[in-house]
């Protein structure tokens, strides 16, 4: 679990309309984001790890637009494709990497706090510490193309980290940088590290640990590059999902990389069928076929012909039970008529309490 602080300002903006005392209380919790604390500028609440496209200011607004019947869910995406290439070799320590390329956005001092706080959510959550996934962004700009993820000696390579003035080995970036002997542990049980090279050589990226001052992401940066590795890749897909989906509800345009032979990121979609008497029978309910799309878009889904659509963000929807529960969400708990079960029973003492007496 998370606790993360959005701006109202800034929540209020991508949302569409002024938030009331009532929404922040009572209504957004009802997603299943308790509020932790508010006060005048801000709100904090706490997301699960189920709900990860909820940790960036952008999906929790795209959550709270579509829950207060504000706006109707968007459920693909479209993605431009120019031919960017990232090479991909086998990296023992880390082998999975996928990546994508934002266009368009306008980095204010708002959103440089909110990508910094989704990426250190995300890090603490879905990447354990980094271990599982690790996000690096860039300025795309100031990239040289194609890209190749290798693994290099500790030795054997050098490069300016970022924030730092100075060269360093990979080596020494574990052994004296902050972020070195922070996450260096992860890659201790290996003799050769991975980097992320543009077509000079110039170290881009050295995952999990820090990026290259070389791509520093500023105000000034219009286009960004984002590097996801990891150990498990459907996380590390979801991750990259969520990220440029998020980028998307700032008016961004998404653009497609090739990593090895796949393209990323895959914004497709899903389809689970809905058995409507199923969904019924749990919730003791008698819903009509008709009532079932304005639920299911209430949490940002989609609905044609008793298929759910499932936006490429909502990692959290497996099974026909997890639809069965956004139905109870969107219809409301404090709805349901609280019943008595009809089950006999009969008590009696424990066996522990009658010894002990």
């Amino acid at each position: 679990m998370a606790i993360v602080e959005f701006r109202k300002a800034d929540l209020e903006r991508l949302v569409g309309r002024k938030l009331t005392d009532r929404d922040y209380r009572e209504r957004i919790p009802m997603l299943g984001c308790p509020l932790e604390k508010i006060d005048r500028e801000s709100v904090w609440f706490e997301i699960f790890p189920d709900r990860p496209d909820m940790l960036s200011l952008e999906g929790f607004a795209r959550a709270v637009k579509h829950f207060l019947d504000i706006e109707k869910p968007k459920i693909s995406y479209d993605l431009i494709w120019e031919g960017k290439e990232l090479k991909v070799e086998k990296v023992r320590a880390r082998p999975e990497i996928v990546a994508g390329i934002v266009r368009g956005i306008k980095l204010t001092d708002d959103l440089i706090s909110s990508l910094m706080q989704v990426q250190e959510k995300i890090h603490e959550t879905l990447g354990r510490g980094r271990k599982k996934v690790a996000i690096g962004i860039h300025d795309l700009d100031k990239i040289e193309w194609p890209l190749l993820y290798c693994e290099a000696g500790p030795d054997s390579i050098s490069f300016v980290p970022l924030g730092d003035r100075k060269e360093m080995t990979l080596r020494e970036i574990c052994q004296a940088h902050p972020k070195g002997m922070a996450y260096g542990g992860i890659l201790k049980e290996s003799k050769k590290w991975p980097v992320i090279l543009d077509s000079h050589g110039r170290v881009i990226s050295f995952p999990p640990i820090i990026n290259s001052e070389l791509t520093k992401v500023t105000q000034k940066t219009r286009n960004l590059f984002i590097d996801i590795t990891g150990t498990h890749l459907p996380t590390l897909e979801a991750t990259l999902n969520t990220l440029m989906t998020s980028f998307w509800e700032r008016g961004c345009r998404l653009e497609a990389v090739r990593v090895g032979k796949r393209i990323y990121p895959d914004l497709n979609p899903r389809k689970l069928r809905l058995d409507l008497r199923y969904a019924n029978k749990l919730l003791d309910l008698d819903l009509k076929p008709w009532e079932l799309k304005p639920l299911l878009e209430r949490m940002g889904l989609g609905y044609e012909n008793g298929m759910v659509i499932i936006p490429p963000y909502r990692i959290d929807i497996m099974h026909q039970i997890d639809l069965v529960e956004e139905l109870a969400i969107a219809y409301g708990y404090h709805n349901f008529e609280p019943k008595i079960p009809q089950i006999p029973t009969l008590a009696k003492r424990l066996e522990r309490n009658e010894v002990i007496d």
